[in-house]
């Protein structure tokens, strides 16, 4: 009899630890993050550093609430006329994101001042306008964030994409 109960007892407390164990998060398991990569394409007239294939913005693992990941790049006229250039999105790029499309934000900041403040599909109708004289650059940082709270359907993307630059006539400001 005190046999009987010793082994119950010993499979009870063998059935106990496996449920632990089991409940227990495996430190090998997957990141539930998205993957960014974020490059920047120009024309030839203005060059881009750091240079593709290299991002300009490279995010392992972005996740909603977490702080922005961060990039710099400077785009630089190396044309023989000022020229007048905003940061876009197409809509082929805007399908490059994937799910991180209808998520992500993005704060976009010249040494010249703010150009974007926006949701990506925001970014379709340009960002502020940076002029740059002839062999002039311009320094451009970008934050990528998902917001806090934003539902879980991003979880597991992984986007290669990138925004392009539109050059605008100087003198009439317009494309």
């Amino acid at each position: 009899m005190k046999a009987a109960r010793f082994t119950g007892a010993g499979i009870g407390l063998l059935a106990l630890l496996l449920v632990l164990v089991s409940a227990r998060p495996d430190s090998r398991a997957p990141d539930l993050g998205a993957r960014l990569d974020l490059g920047i394409t120009a024309p030839g007239t203005l060059g881009i550093e750091p240079g593709a294939p290299a991002p300009v913005l490279s995010a392992p693992s972005l996740l909603d609430g977490a702080p922005p990941a961060e990039g710099r790049a400077v785009i630089s006229n190396l044309g023989n006329r000022p020229v007048t250039f905003r940061l876009a999105v197409t809509e082929k790029q805007l399908a490059g994101f994937g799910r991180l499309a209808d998520v992500l934000r993005l704060r976009i900041v010249s040494d010249r001042g703010l150009l974007a403040y926006v949701g990506l599909p925001d970014l379709r109708s340009g960002s502020a306008p940076v002029r740059l004289g002839v062999r002039d650059s311009a320094a451009v940082s970008i934050e990528a964030w998902i917001p806090a709270g934003t539902p879980d359907t991003y979880q597991g993307e992984r986007a290669d994409a990138d925004l392009a630059v539109r050059i605008e006539n100087p003198e009439r400001g317009g494309p």
